[in-house]
Parts: C-alpha cells; sequence; structure tokens
C-alpha cells in the first residue's frame, strides 16, 4: 500500500439549469466512486457540499463561493464553535452498512487502532539510515503505546482525514467542510490531532475547541502519538520527494518521543 500516492484533480465549473456546480474528477475512479458516495451519505449536513449524478469520471458537486479559513479565522470564537461544531457532527453519524465499503481503514486490526502499524508502513517509504538513531525509539514507543490501549479500544468513526486551512471554506458566514477524498473509519483523535497540527492551533484555541467538542475521549497522550505519525510522515514525504533531511523535523520527533516517557 502506498500511503503517499497522490491523485489529481481537475474541478470544472459547470451551470445547470441556472445552478453552478463543480465537474469533478479524480485520477483514480474508486477515490472518485468514494467521495462520492461519502458525499451522497452526508448530504443532509449543512456544511458539506450537495452532489449530484456519478458518471464514469467525473460527478457534479454544488459549487460554492467563498474563501479558505486563515490563521487569523481561528482566533475568532465563533469560527471555532463553528468548526468544533462540525467536526462534531461527522465523529457522531452512525455509520450505515452501505457506506462501510468506502470507509474502510486497513490499519485497524479488528477496530482496534494500531500505532505501530502505520508508522512502520511510513518508515517503509525511506531508508533507516535517514531516521538515524530514532528507528528503534520509535517503534518502541508505537509498541508501547498500543498495548496501553490495548484494553480500550480509541472511539472509531468517520473521519475527514485532511483537517487543514484549504479545506475549510468560509462563505457568507457558513463554514463548509470539502475535499474527501482521505475521508475514513479512524480513532476520531487522529481529525483533532490533524486539525491542530495543519492549523498551528496555539493553546488556548485547543482548549476552546475541546470545551465545545463533546465527542468521545481526548487525552493529551493519544493526540502525541498522533502527532508524532504527521511529523514522521512530513519528515518521510520531504525526504521521499526531495531527498533532503529535515533535521527540524527529527527534533520534534525525539522532543514527542521523550515526552511521552516510552523510553
Amino acid at each position: 500500500m502506498d500511503i503517499f500516492r497522490d491523485y489529481s484533480h481537475q474541478n470544472v465549473k459547470t451551470r445547470i439549469k441556472n445552478k453552478e456546480y463543480l465537474r469533478k474528477k479524480v485520477s483514480d475512479r474508486k477515490i472518485l466512486e468514494k467521495e462520492f458516495k461519502i458525499l451522497q451519505f452526508l448530504n443532509d449536513d449543512p456544511a458539506t457540499p450537495q452532489v449530484q449524478r456519478l458518471d464514469e469520471d467525473c460527478f457534479l458537486e454544488e459549487y460554492i463561493t467563498g474563501r479558505k479559513l486563515t490563521p487569523a479565522d481561528i482566533k475568532n470564537p465563533k469560527i471555532l464553535n463553528k468548526v468544533a461544531e462540525i467536526i462534531q457532527r461527522i465523529h457522531s453519524r452512525d455509520i450505515t452498512a452501505a457506506i462501510k465499503p468506502y470507509i474502510k481503514n486497513s490499519f485497524l486490526e479488528k477496530e482496534q487502532y494500531s500505532s505501530k502499524k502505520i508508522g512502520l508502513e511510513i518508515l517503509a517509504n525511506c531508508s533507516r539510515e535517514c531516521i538515524a538513531d530514532l528507528y528503534s525509539p520509535l517503534v518502541e514507543t508505537w509498541g508501547k503505546f498500543d498495548r496501553s490501549i490495548a484494553g480500550r479500544h480509541l472511539t472509531l468513526c468517520l473521519i475527514h482525514g485532511d483537517l487543514s486551512f484549504n479545506n475549510f471554506l468560509r462563505s457568507d458566514g457558513d463554514i463548509y467542510l470539502i475535499d474527501w477524498t482521505d475521508c475514513r473509519f479512524d480513532a476520531h483523535t487522529c481529525d483533532v490531532s490533524q486539525l491542530f497540527y495543519l492549523m498551528s492551533f496555539a493553546s488556548n484555541q485547543k482548549k476552546y475547541f475541546l470545551d465545545r467538542y463533546c465527542f468521545g475521549n481526548v487525552d493529551e497522550e493519544t493526540l502525541a502519538i498522533h502527532r508524532l505519525l504527521l511529523v514522521l510522515y512530513d519528515f518521510v514525504a520531504i525526504y521521499k520527494t526531495k531527498k533532503i533531511i529535515k533535521k527540524g523535523k527529527l527534533k520534534e520527533l525525539q522532543t514527542l518521543i521523550k515526552a511521552l516517557g516510552y523510553v
């Protein structure tokens, strides 16, 4: 499985019966169908765009006029509150039998989260030498974390999988969540940790968000494990595409391993 595979998108604005749509094309037919089915499943949620008609190479998605969220936006309590409400609604959705095949996650073993399985898959994309002497501490950390949660399954649910500024649109006071190609069945804390990481939440913003996001348990240990995987993913992605070893990422990994206190 190539977790670094990128899918090329082509979105063309079109008008049908006086309404504007995006004609969305994705290079992989399975991913195209997956995104369509997920948005169809979320059709009644006001924060997701409406979709119509899945064709062989594209589907129609409601065109939303707006702009992407910015760091300044998440300093606004009203906007941050809306973001928390949207994510909580998505995570709270009951998973139907019809949608299950489209959100299947090969990294879950019998619906048990495994940080070690994910981490080793990421590490398989770079040489052991590039990660230097952090390889063994990483593997040991994941193993001990997975054993610590063995008796308490993390809350698994529908997650978006790419909560970045680019995927939130602000339009006339409303917030929309777009681009569902990475959506899957996973631990709810994956989304929360990714949101904090990709949008560089400050401590007060994290607290404000968590006070309003009322779904499952969110503890610092689990968020730190997810962040460890996110930082490692970024490190390996940079190394794989540019053959550059980011020493700052290595230092952050070392700090996270030490903070978790497993090794």
